[in-house]
């Protein structure tokens, strides 16, 4: 009802709503009733719903709130409920890439670890990224491959490339041939590799013999 007040423009109809639903727990009418008064220039008001949303259990709310900070442009308070809202992986993750914009890159990994450490794939392969630009290849090519068995295969082909780059034809082959059974080296490049395909063993086909 709150929401149909609010497309037809009854406004104050509208924050009515919200306040009820509010008042009965509902923590996304309180980042609503924020937004709301946010609009109307009352930032007063707009950080006391803010700050009572910010106040519940919920972590999807406090990442939604911590990304509304961050689009304001208020980083520090973008960060600190990204931090509040630690339980949540893809938080940490975000919380990293603000620290990373900030040029923390320290802070970022840090933090980047715990995102990878509570399950997200995306954590790692920024991980293995920062180490890879670092110079510490032994470091990123273990966290592609962590990202890899999360059912990442696009990191299968990176880790072929950095051995080919490294010499280590063999460990190339190796990842190479996963991600071709993953499906991911299903185009030109795979192609390129093996002209005639893989046997069902995974082995290259070889060219047909005329002895």
């Amino acid at each position: 009802m709150a929401q149909l007040r609010e497309e037809a423009e009854d406004v104050d109809g509208a924050e009515a709503l919200y306040r009820r639903a509010a008042d009965a727990g509902h923590a996304g009418a309180l980042v609503r009733l924020a937004e709301l008064r946010e609009r109307a220039g009352d930032q007063k008001s707009a950080e006391r719903f803010y700050q009572q949303a910010a106040a519940t259990d919920d972590t999807l709310i406090v990442v939604h709130l911590a990304e509304l900070r961050e689009e304001a442009g208020d980083v520090d308070g973008a960060e600190a409920l990204y931090q509040q809202a630690a339980t949540n992986p893809i938080a940490l993750g975000t919380a990293a890439r603000v620290r990373e914009q900030a040029g923390d890159m320290e802070g970022a990994e840090a933090l980047y670890q715990r995102a990878a450490d509570a399950g997200h794939a995306g954590a790692l392969v920024r991980l293995a990224e920062l180490r890879e630009r670092a110079g510490d290849q032994k470091s990123a090519e273990r966290f592609y491959q962590r990202a890899a068995a999360t059912g990442d295969p696009d990191t299968l082909i990176h880790l072929a490339r950095m051995r080919d780059e490294a010499g280590d034809q063999k460990g190339a082959e190796t990842f190479y041939q996963q991600a071709a059974d993953s499906g991911e080296l299903d185009g030109e490049e795979g192609k390129l590799r093996w002209p005639l395909g893989l046997d069902a063993d995974g082995s290259p086909t070889p060219p047909w013999s005329t002895d």
